[in-house]
């Protein structure tokens, strides 16, 4: 019988106990999910040439799960025509080059430290040619 008051009196105090607030995630979670992200996924952001225009704006970023968002506006003296699409890219057999699907009509880019630099239209790598090069934002 002794028992039943300790353990009474134990279940009480641990139901006075203050709960902690929910507010949200952990900031260990935080800090976890950032450390998690691959140094590659973000947004690049650049002017490429253009043969019929003054340049084309790009905005590509590129999310941890393969995910992606274009966006391109050609720069035109009569006005800029602007196009946004989403999809998903794979990472080449040498994986330091991302292939957009087809909605993007299948570009390239090759990934390096805060750069994305962007294949030629016709498919061939621009090697280190500074007009090509997209400078990652964030």
């Amino acid at each position: 019988m002794f028992k039943f008051p300790a353990l009474a009196a134990a279940c009480l105090l641990a139901a006075c106990t203050a709960a902690p607030a929910a507010t949200g995630a952990p900031q260990a979670d935080i800090a976890q999910a950032d450390m998690a992200a691959p140094a590659w996924a973000g947004t690049y952001a650049g002017t490429l040439p253009c043969a019929d225009c003054e340049g084309i704006q790009i905005r590509l970023t590129l999310q941890p799960d393969l995910h992606y968002t274009l966006s391109q506006t050609y720069l035109r003296a009569g006005g800029n025509r602007s196009a946004s699409v989403n999809g998903q890219f794979y990472w080449t057999d040498e994986g330091q080059t991302v292939q957009l699907d087809n909605y993007a009509d299948a570009r390239q880019f090759q990934i390096g430290p805060g750069f994305a630099q962007a294949f030629r239209l016709d498919g061939s790598p621009s090697g280190n040619d500074a007009r090509y090069r997209l400078q990652k934002i964030h």
